[in-house]
């Protein structure tokens, strides 16, 4: 989800690099060669690891499906706060200027089935920009008010 760190073509030559072992060229072509239907066996995410390791690992940990991840959590927070979402989002300053089509804004909101892209890591995207949009012209319109090229109220 998240891609690793790159060397910053601004930074200084002699500066620290990152280095990940388990990303070296040799180690990643030799998982590729295992085929998907090998790593995924009977349906389980990471299976051939699981086989590997099950001697050592908790049944449960064999048993399960995937790793699981934070969608489901990242989804109950949208859920719960959902007016809040919805009154930031919908009427907030990306959907006033066109940068957000707030038909599709309502769509993913709705529950309902849709065929639009509208993950939950997306839409706490979204929140963040309109949460840092909306600071950033409050902030704006005191600096204004102060040099008084912009009225009080």
């Amino acid at each position: 989800m998240f891609p690793f760190e790159f060397h910053d073509p601004l930074g200084s030559l002699d500066g620290l690099s990152l280095m990940h072992p388990l990303m070296s060229q040799p180690l990643v072509e030799l998982c590729m060669r295992y085929p998907t239907y090998v790593l995924t066996a009977g349906g389980r995410d990471r299976a051939l690891a699981r086989h590997a390791f099950s001697a050592d690992l908790p049944r449960e940990i064999i048993r399960r499906r995937s790793k699981g991840g934070q969608e489901e959590y990242l989804k109950e927070i949208l859920t719960r706060n959902l007016p809040f979402v919805r009154e930031l989002l919908l009427d907030g300053l990306l959907v006033q200027h066109g940068t957000l089509n707030r038909a599709n804004l309502e769509a993913v909101q709705s529950g309902e089935p849709t065929s639009i892209a509208g993950e939950q890591t997306r839409l706490h995207s979204l929140i963040g920009a309109e949460a840092w949009l909306r600071r950033w012209r409050e902030i704006r319109d005191a600096i204004l008010r102060e040099q008084q090229l912009l009225p009080h109220g």
